[in-house]
């Protein structure tokens, strides 16, 4: 995978519209092989972003999880394999 083979500028890790990376929407979705894939390639398991408060003009920082992403899914082999 040439896209995953040199990472200079962190797109790995790059926050979509939904606040996820590509590695927490292959833990949501199940597919292990890719979750695999982009941990040995260095996309970090957990990330924190900005979001706009619902009640006033804040912003509140949020921790989003692989192993949660897995785990609220219910992809056991994916929660088991992003524990370690």
């Amino acid at each position: 995978m040439p896209l995953l083979e040199a990472d200079p500028e962190g797109c790995i890790d790059h926050l979509d519209s939904t606040h996820r990376t590509a590695l927490l929407h292959a833990c949501h979705a199940g597919h292990l092989e890719v979750v695999e894939l982009l941990l040995e390639k260095g996309a970090k398991a957990e990330v924190t972003y900005q979001e706009k408060s619902e009640y006033s003009s804040n912003y509140n920082e949020v921790l989003a999880s692989a192993l949660a992403e897995a785990s609220k899914s219910g992809h056991v082999a994916v929660v088991s394999h992003t524990r370690h």
